[in-house]
């Protein structure tokens, strides 16, 4: 698996095109999942895909989801914040792994959230907080992980 992180905007899916292209030695189409478009389980974990993009927004939708569904106790403390943190993070990263084992070749892609001024909103902290940690967890998996700044995709590791 390789892993591209990098701001919005910044050339993540022409830079997974790129290392697809070189991978296979020829052009063409590129089998890609947007998460923009697409959620778990609508048939991702079946698809044999090459490029698997805005992974973060599976943690939006997922957070949004768990928010909704506890609106009635909005005062949470911090341990059960911590908890449902913790829990979306598992499911995320559980679905993820399905795709990956299916999808050997896989090119990721996520927009880097962690820079800037901390939100006060809880839900924004928590989004941060929750991609931050797939991020890492991401990185740590993948053979190789890219840095995409400006279009030009860096190797670190």
């Amino acid at each position: 698996m390789i892993f591209l992180v990098g701001g919005a905007c910044q050339g993540k899916g022409n830079a997974a095109k790129n290392l697809v292209e070189n991978r296979r030695k020829e052009a063409g189409t590129y089998v890609t999942v947007d998460a923009k478009k697409e959620s778990f389980p609508v048939g991702i974990q079946e698809k044999k895909i090459e490029i698997f993009e805005h992974v973060h927004l599976l943690v939006k939708r997922k957070l949004h989801e768990k928010l909704h569904e506890n609106a009635s106790q909005p005062h949470k403390d911090a341990a059960q914040k911590a908890c449902m943190e913790a829990e979306i993070l598992g499911e995320v990263w559980e679905n993820l792994q399905t795709v990956i084992c299916e999808n050997r070749n896989l090119v990721i892609t996520m927009d880097e959230v962690g820079n800037g001024v901390v939100p006060m909103e809880y839900s924004e902290r928590a989004y941060r907080e929750i991609v931050g940690r797939l991020g890492c967890r991401l990185a740590q998996q993948a053979e190789e992980v890219y840095v995409v700044v400006c279009g030009i995709a860096k190797r670190i590791k």
